[in-house]
């Protein structure tokens, strides 16, 4: 049975008011999971009628669960992991978003699937020259340049580095939702080869 979201944008997971699923997306399987108000406000077409009146109600579950979500406080809700009960397999993840290459390219993108993440890397290599850009996709799959915040030097923020070696490690983090991907983008090395690899926690 096709479902709705009734409930108001939230961009920072990526959920639309008024998108239809024939099947629920991974990402949003699991935000029903992590949040209550976002399993409230997806409902059974047939059904939409009904909850549209009941989330202009005042007093209604339906009212207050978008009026939580109007008031960012999905955000809370989504990073609050299950309990080692409920959901196993909540603990860090090993991600490579590039592995000793020497060309420019892409790499492999990291895209939460338990909710969303944090994701500390570190961009190692032989290599005596190399660019690296940090991109973020939202649903649609569109790369954008994002900041992400230096580990070892809170003031350093950027949307890329050249630095980064296996002399002098750079290590970096960043904030990607659910519904959304990052990637590192090598756009230049020569001299050697770039790897970066790292860990993403709820």
């Amino acid at each position: 049975m096709s479902e709705i979201y009734i409930g108001p944008n939230l961009p920072i997971v990526g959920l639309v008011q008024n998108t239809t699923f024939k099947t629920l997306p991974v990402f949003v399987q699991e935000l029903v999971l992590l949040s209550a108000d976002v399993r409230l406000l997806v409902v059974p077409i047939d059904a939409a009628a009904l909850k549209l009146a009941a989330v202009v109600t005042k007093g209604t579950p339906e009212y207050e669960a978008y009026s939580r979500l109007s008031n960012g406080k999905v955000r809370d809700a989504v990073q609050q992991p299950p309990s080692a009960n409920d959901a196993p397999g909540v603990g860090p993840i090993d991600v490579t978003l590039q592995d000793a290459v020497t060309a420019a390219g892409a790499g492999t993108a990291y895209k939460p699937s338990r909710g969303n993440e944090t994701l500390t890397f570190a961009i190692t290599g032989t290599s005596t020259i190399r660019t690296v850009i940090f991109e973020l996709a939202d649903p649609s799959g569109v790369y954008v340049p994002c900041t992400a915040f230096n580990i070892m030097d809170p003031t350093k923020f950027g949307t890329q580095t050249t630095g980064g070696n296996n002399t002098l490690p750079e290590s970096w983090l960043v904030d990607v939702p659910i519904g959304y991907s990052f990637r590192a983008r090598v756009s230049a090395v020569s001299g050697g080869n770039v790897t970066i690899k790292g860990k993403a926690v709820l």
